[in-house]
């Protein structure tokens, strides 16, 4: 047990590493090439993102997911699912090539061919290091994506910068988004000793391919979902409008949603090796707790200062990404708080009812997406937040009792975090309201950073969260 304490320990530090390490430097480089480039410029980039995140999920086809749940997953095995994701990567590519001009007409951006048939070349290089990335995983050996992550967005946000400085528009951020991808598979496959060897083994294919096709189905359902409201907004609305509504959900991604990423990735092979139910109860009670403790503050955080924040970061010609950011944020919260549970059914095995889960989930998401759409967008991110809120019941409901985690259990480990973020960010508003509008958007950022977290903190301590003490220990073990 302590060992496996020790590598989810090392997990965590070296995921959070390249997670957080390659999402701060992308966020920089987006930073950058925000104030070099028009909103219009990323709305366009948003639009081939929906086709990319279908096509990546549809390649992996979830057998990723089962190799690292498969303890007895062979050389034969890896090398089988290797050729069938390149293969299909292949074949999509050929699709997405020959489809392009008509989503150029569809979405009325004559160029979109020309940037697409580029960027689409990301679904191939991806393909190309999934079996990598499955092994290091499944070994705990995050170092190793880490470091590929790491580099790999630094030295495509050089190039994209200075490409972007000296005029390339909207190239820059092609460059930037094929370039992470070659370079992560190359940094993958210099690290790696793994070569495949071998053809397709039918009968490899056959045993990851029941499991596998549950976490397919509700993998391109999410993605389709997730990514709707973008491919409708880039008809109904302009590439400006789209462009602020990507950056709040991606400024959103790389804050909330890179801490669940991170958190997702280690425990599941680390709990998946627990057998006992009462050490596997407990485990995902520290879970909830400590990713709450962060995730609660920092969403709160950017509902509050919100405008502020995109004043600062980005210029007053993104201030139209402030609303959907504060509103995001609050929808994140409920993601962070439901994807914890999703790994239960991993661990359990219980493919099918996720995807049961998932499937009525995006049911709904869609209904609100078709409803609302051609109101506002800040009416259709209302709706969605319902939908996200009624699954986060759901999720919660039916994996807490596959390991008889009951919602006042849940709740009990929760309440201290909430209140005190609560109580933070009114005060931090309040403040804003009277104080803040007087100074300068740098120091007002400072001075809301500095309220809402001492009274977090101050809050935590006083109501004795038990998250507050177990971050501590983290933190005590990391720094030494």
């Amino acid at each position: 047990m302590n060992n496996l304490k020790t590598k989810t320990l090392k997990g965590v530090l070296w995921n959070s590493f390249g997670t957080l390490g390659g999402g701060i430097t992308g966020f920089i480089a987006t930073i950058v090439l925000a104030r070099l480039l028009s909103p219009a410029h990323f709305g366009v980039l948003e639009l081939m993102m929906i086709f990319i995140y279908i096509a990546d999920t549809f390649v992996d086809s979830g057998f990723s997911q089962v190799l690292i749940a498969d303890k007895k997953a062979g050389k034969r095995d890896y090398t089988s699912v290797f050729y069938v994701n390149l293969s299909i990567a292949l074949f999509v590519y050929l699709i997405l090539y020959f489809v392009s001009p008509a989503l150029s007409h569809y979405f009325n951006i004559p160029d979109f061919h020309l940037y697409a048939r580029v960027t689409f070349i990301a679904i191939i290089l991806n393909s190309l290091s999934l079996i990598q990335n499955t092994i290091y995983t499944k070994e705990m050996r995050f170092r190793e994506i880490s470091i590929a992550t790491f580099l790999a967005t630094l030295i495509a946000g050089i190039i994209a910068i200075y490409l972007a400085y000296v005029g390339w528009g909207i190239w820059a951020l092609v460059a930037n988004y094929v370039l992470i991808a070659f370079l992560k598979t190359l940094f993958l496959w210099v690290q790696s000793s793994w070569l495949p060897k071998g053809f397709i083994a039918l009968s490899s294919i056959r045993k990851y391919f029941k499991s596998g096709s549950n976490l397919l189905v509700q993998g391109i359902s999410d993605k389709i979902a997730t990514n709707l409201e973008s491919f409708l907004i880039g008809k109904h609305y302009s590439s400006d409008v789209l462009g602020c509504f990507s950056q709040a959900r991606k400024i959103n991604a790389y804050s909330t949603q890179t801490l669940v990423s991170i958190v997702q990735r280690v425990t599941f092979p680390a709990l998946a090796t627990i057998e006992s139910e009462k050490q596997l109860l407990s485990a995902y009670r520290k879970v909830l707790r400590l990713t709450m403790f962060v995730v609660v503050p920092l969403s709160s955080f950017l509902i509050v200062v919100a405008p502020t924040f995109i004043t600062v970061l980005l210029g007053k010609k993104w201030l139209g990404v402030a609303p959907f950011l504060q509103l995001w944020s609050f929808c994140s919260l409920l993601v962070a708080f439901y994807s914890i549970f999703v790994n239960i059914f991993l661990v359990k095995n219980e493919t099918k009812r996720l995807l049961r889960l998932s499937l009525m989930r995006q049911a709904l998401r869609v209904l609100a997406i078709l409803i609302f759409v051609r109101y506002s967008i800040e009416l259709l991110i209302v709706g969605l937040i319902m939908v996200t809120l009624f699954s986060a019941i759901q999720y919660c409901t039916q994996g807490g009792k596959l390991i008889s985690y009951s919602l006042k259990k849940v709740g009990a480990d929760i309440f201290a975090t909430v209140i005190s973020a609560i109580i933070a960010s009114l005060v931090t508003y309040i403040v804003t309201i009277f104080l803040l509008p007087h100074l300068s958007p740098i120091i007002s950022l400072c001075l809301q950073t500095m309220i809402i977290s001492a009274i977090y903190i101050l809050g935590c301590y006083l109501l004795r969260n038990p998250a507050f003490y177990e971050f501590v220990e983290v933190t005590r073990k990391i720094t030494h």
